[in-house]
């Protein structure tokens, strides 16, 4: 089966980029191909993941349906609490976390183009990418903010984070879970898209550089 992965990403999706980690982490060999300028305009699921004739839509689904083809490694506690605390993180990550970056990387005006423009860039060229990035720029001005708050509501989602770190090299221990490669995918967003630079929260910088030496990691981030 995980030779017919496909996966229909976005370099710059964080959303993507845990699914690729997951991916990577499990040794599941796969292709990855940028979806179709239709299925950007529809505005279809990405990530999408095709396993020969099943079709995986949401990164939610794709990495729970993962860790059940491939369970190995394991990326979820066996614990029923710890899991149950575990799926509340990564929750957080992707939605709370996620609205925050999101906020970052389209909200002020001057973002928000370039965000659309390397967007569209991934998906077509000439003309086409231009007119794709206005329709991916205008669908994204509900997110419309000033910088420094886009940018402080994000700091305070890092200091949270750094809390729930504590003294604890990954959030539930000394291995890494999918809640750790979730929060991990939208700062490595914030930072690309940003600068974002985490030294004031030194448990969350030590974290990042942790999980960001993971040669999984590493091969998932590359463009």
């Amino acid at each position: 089966m995980s030779r017919d992965a496909l996966l229909f990403d976005l370099q710059h999706s964080p959303a993507c980029a845990k699914v690729r980690i997951c991916l990577q982490v499990k040794g599941v060999p796969y292709r990855r191909t940028p979806p179709s300028v239709s299925d950007v305009l529809r505005d279809a699921p990405v990530p999408r993941l095709v396993l020969g004739e099943r079709t995986l839509s949401s990164c939610e689904t794709i990495v729970r349906q993962i860790d059940v083809l491939w369970p190995d490694p394991v990326l979820v506690p066996a614990d029923g609490e710890a899991r149950a605390y575990s799926d509340l993180l990564e929750g957080w990550a992707d939605a709370a976390l996620g609205q925050a970056v999101r906020r970052l990387a389209w909200g002020a005006d001057d973002r928000r183009t370039r965000t659309a423009l390397a967007t569209a860039s991934e998906v077509t060229a000439g003309p086409l990418k231009s007119l794709l990035a206005r329709v991916l720029a205008r669908r994204a001005a509900r997110l419309a903010c000033r910088p420094a708050d886009a940018r402080h509501a994000l700091c305070e989602h890092v200091r949270v984070l750094d809390v729930m770190l504590g003294d604890r090299p990954y959030l539930l221990g000394r291995a890494p879970t999918r809640a750790d490669f979730a929060a991990f995918a939208q700062l490595a967003c914030a930072r690309r898209a940003a600068g974002v630079e985490l030294d004031a929260w030194p448990a969350v910088a030590a974290w990042y550089e942790r999980l960001d030496a993971m040669p999984a990691v590493g091969a998932a981030l590359q463009g």
